[in-house]
C-alpha cells in the first residue's frame, strides 16, 4: 500500500519576543535566501535541517549559528526544533556573533554550533550524525519544545555572562518601569535618564552593563515587542505600529525585517505568541505602577 506524501513543516510553534532576543518553538519550515541583523541559533533533536549560503553551499545540521547580516536560506526544515534571534549588541548574541570564523560559510555555522557543549548535546542525539552530515532523527528525551528552548537559553546566558539575571541599579529598575508608558511617544536618552537621576552619560553605561543592550537597541526592540502583543490582541498592523511607537506600519515592518528577516504580516497566521519564560507583558504591572512616585 502506498504511503501518503508528508507534508513539509511550517513554521506554527510557539514565539516570545524579549528585548534583545526572539525565542521560537516548535517545527521549522523553508525560509528563502535573506538576512537579517539578528545573531540566529537553530537546534533540533530530530531530523536535520538543511542551511544555504549565499554562495549555494547547502549543509544538513542539527544545529548552527548564523551571524548577524549573514545571508542564509532554510531549504528543508524540520518537525521539531528551537530557534532564537538574539540582538548582536547584547552581551549573549555579540559573543556569538564573534564565533564564526568564516561568517558567510554555511559549513562554519554548523562548526561554531557543534563546538558549543549546550547547541552539541543536540547533535550528540544522532549518533550517525557529523557537523555538515545528514543523520537520521531520533526522538527528543522528553519535555515540550518550550521547555527545551528556555533550557538553552539559560544554557547561554550561563555561558556567555548576560546581564539579564543580575541584581539592577536603581536608576536602572526606574527607567524600566518607566519606558513601556513612553513607547508611544518620542523616548529620549536624556529624558530617562534625568527621571532616573543620573546623568546621560553615566546612565548610558549603567544601562548597557546592567541590561545587557545599548538604550536604543533596548527600545527597539520593546517597541516590536509591544507591536507584535497588539497584533495577537486584534489590533490592526496599523494602530499596533502606532500605539508601539513606530511612525506607521511601514516603519514597523521595516524594523522587523531588519531585526528577524521578515515581514510582521508573515509569521502572524502561523506563530503562537506568548510571553516570554519568567517574564509579563510590555504593559507595566500593577506592582510597578503602584510602586512610582
Amino acid at each position: 500500500m502506498d504511503r501518503a506524501p508528508t507534508e513539509p513543516p511550517h513554521w506554527t510553534g510557539t514565539g516570545s519576543l524579549l528585548p534583545g532576543r526572539l525565542l521560537y518553538a516548535g517545527p521549522f519550515g523553508t525560509a528563502a535566501l535573506h538576512a537579517h541583523h539578528a545573531v540566529q541559533v537553530l537546534a533540533t533533536a530530530r531530523e536535520p535541517f538543511r542551511l544555504q549560503d549565499a554562495c549555494g553551499h547547502r549543509v544538513d545540521g542539527c544545529a548552527a549559528v548564523i551571524p548577524a547580516d549573514a545571508p542564509h536560506a532554510v531549504s528543508r526544515g524540520t518537525s521539531e526544533g528551537v530557534m532564537l534571534h538574539l540582538a548582536p549588541e547584547g552581551t549573549v548574541g555579540g559573543a556569538l556573533d564573534a564565533l564564526p570564523a568564516d561568517r558567510g560559510c554555511a559549513h562554519e555555522w554548523t562548526r561554531t554550533a557543534y563546538a558549543l557543549p549546550c547547541l552539541a548535546a543536540y547533535a550528540e542525539r544522532h549518533p550517525a550524525g557529523a557537523p555538515g552530515e545528514a543523520s537520521a532523527g531520533v526522538p527528543p528525551p522528553g519535555g515540550p519544545a518550550p521547555a527545551r528552548v528556555e533550557e538553552l537559553t539559560a544554557a547561554l546566558d550561563a555561558r556567555f555572562g548576560s546581564a539579564s539575571s543580575r541584581t539592577r541599579h536603581p536608576a536602572v529598575r526606574s527607567a524600566l518601569r518607566l519606558l513601556p508608558e513612553r513607547l508611544p511617544g518620542t523616548v529620549r536618552l536624556g529624558e530617562v535618564a534625568r527621571a532616573a537621576g543620573l546623568s546621560e552619560g553615566r546612565f548610558a553605561h549603567v544601562f548597557r552593563a546592567e541590561v545587557g543592550l545599548p538604550f536604543r537597541a533596548y527600545v527597539r526592540w520593546l517597541r516590536t515587542q509591544r507591536a507584535v502583543e497588539l497584533i495577537e490582541g486584534g489590533r490592526s498592523l496599523s494602530d499596533a505600529a502606532h500605539e508601539a511607537g513606530f511612525a506607521d506600519a511601514a516603519h514597523f515592518s521595516r524594523s522587523c525585517k531588519r531585526l528577524f528577516g521578515m515581514a510582521p504580516s508573515e509569521p502572524a497566521s502561523g506563530i503562537t505568541w506568548v510571553p516570554g519564560p519568567h517574564e509579563g507583558r510590555c504593559a507595566p504591572s500593577p506592582a510597578d505602577a503602584s510602586g512610582r512616585s
